[in-house]
């Protein structure tokens, strides 16, 4: 009888071990995924737009966007960067 309690107890506390270590794994994976996030966002310079990206003055560089704006472009003054153009030449007529 005392040893069947003994199984039951350690069985227990396998258990209890086993939850706690699913929810240890569960919360790193949500900690991996929120520093990979930051990671990507961090690859770009702080100011680069989703079309910077196409234009030919884009920097690829995470510290200067481009060459005409190095602190990008806000997307609060026009839809578009006024310099905007692609690599064969065309300019933003959008504004």
């Amino acid at each position: 009888m005392m040893s069947m309690l003994l199984v039951v107890l350690v069985l227990v506390c396998l258990e209890l071990l086993f939850l706690a270590l699913q929810r240890i794994l569960k919360q790193s994976d949500q900690e991996l995924e929120e520093m990979q996030r930051t990671l990507s966002q961090a690859r770009l310079a702080p100011g680069t737009q989703s079309y910077c990206r196409q234009c030919r003055y884009y920097g690829a560089n995470r510290y200067i966007v481009c060459a005409l704006h190095p602190e990008g472009w806000p997307s609060t003054e026009t839809l578009r960067c006024v310099d905007w153009e692609t690599a064969e030449g065309a300019r933003n007529e959008t504004r």
